[in-house]
């Protein structure tokens, strides 16, 4: 995925979190005007994007950030952003004077701050804790796209799911993925030795064990 197609698709999430922001509203806070969360009926704790909630909690008064890319600022200071859009996050912990894009970080799809990154943008991949923002491969076996929580290293690490043209070794052991016997006309495996989806329409999975396919009968 391109760098444009990144852009495109954060502005389209972007909008849509705005739209349906804008049409949230909550039955407790029908006496404030524009509140979409409020724990005291007659006091406001959250306002609608682009309003600003007063000091007192009473009111939420129309005052859209001027910063690009912020959907709520601090109460009276249109400057100082308090919650990024979708795809973009603050500079750092401590300033919040700007929303700078995710996608500058290598596979991060969301995050807090550009040192944190939240979401990334493939199921493979997780956030990475060392501060660098970025992602990493989600699971320490190769091949792999899903790993059984608690496997951090490569001799404790169990994958529940290889990556599209592998499995693994066997349904007990799940300790690593190996490529699925093309050879005999397997296209997808679960694991090496039971093939589940075939090159060609025209064969079946065999159910011998050896992880390949025969023709397909009639």
């Amino acid at each position: 995925m391109d760098g444009k197609m990144i852009k495109c698709c954060g502005s389209l999430l972007a909008i849509f979190v705005l739209v349906s922001t804008i049409g949230e509203t909550s039955a407790a806070c029908d006496s404030i005007k524009n509140c979409t969360r409020c724990a005291n009926p007659a006091k406001c704790d959250e306002c609608k994007v682009f309003y600003t909630l007063s000091a007192n909690g009473m009111s939420c008064d129309y005052s859209p950030c001027s910063m690009p890319a912020c959907l709520r600022c601090v109460p009276g200071n249109t400057k100082n952003c308090t919650e990024c859009q979708p795809g973009y996050g603050f500079p750092s912990a401590t300033d919040h004077s700007r929303c700078v894009s995710c996608s500058s970080k290598d596979g991060c799809a969301k995050c807090t701050t550009l040192n944190q990154c939240t979401l990334c943008r493939y199921t493979y991949l997780a956030p990475k804790t060392d501060g660098s923002g970025t992602c990493g491969p989600a699971c320490v076996l190769e091949n792999c796209s899903k790993c059984l929580p608690g496997g951090a290293t490569a001799t404790s690490a169990r994958c529940l799911e290889c990556r599209p043209g592998y499995g693994t070794p066997s349904s007990t052991d799940t300790g690593s993925c190996k490529p699925c016997n093309t050879a005999a006309g397997c296209a997808k495996c679960t694991n090496i030795k039971q093939c589940t989806l075939c090159q060609s329409t025209s064969l079946k999975p065999l159910t011998d064990g050896s992880g390949g396919c025969t023709a397909a009968s009639g």
